[in-house]
């Protein structure tokens, strides 16, 4: 009796353990199967950082060019509007110097007659 409720006592232990056993390498296969999902997930995530930085980058070199062609284009309307105000300067000048030579052949003429 005393063997007989060893061994049925020995069938439970290895019944549990045989149990245990299975429970963890489940465990373990699901906890392989997780690790992999999120690795698999952190690659894709990093791919689309990268990309994103790609692009941040690209938008970065157009806004830059953007603002070296404002530049370009600020100091060339400064230019013409520079020019702008000579040329109106100068025709001022020309008006003045035309009324005066106006006024004298004016002055020459009255004298003469």
């Amino acid at each position: 009796m005393k063997d007989d409720s060893t061994s049925e006592a020995l069938k439970e232990l290895m019944s549990v353990q045989t149990q245990a056993k299975t429970e963890k390498d489940e465990m373990e296969e699901d906890f392989n199967k997780e690790q992999t999902t999120w690795s698999d997930l952190c690659c894709q995530r990093l791919e689309e950082i990268t990309s994103l930085r790609t692009e941040l980058s690209d938008a970065q070199s157009h806004i830059d060019h953007l603002k070296e062609e404002n530049v370009k284009l600020t100091m060339k309307d400064d230019s013409t509007s520079e020019a702008l105000k000579e040329l109106m300067s100068l025709q001022t000048q020309a008006k003045t110097e035309k009324d005066e030579m106006e006024e004298d052949f004016n002055k020459e003429n009255d004298h003469m007659v």
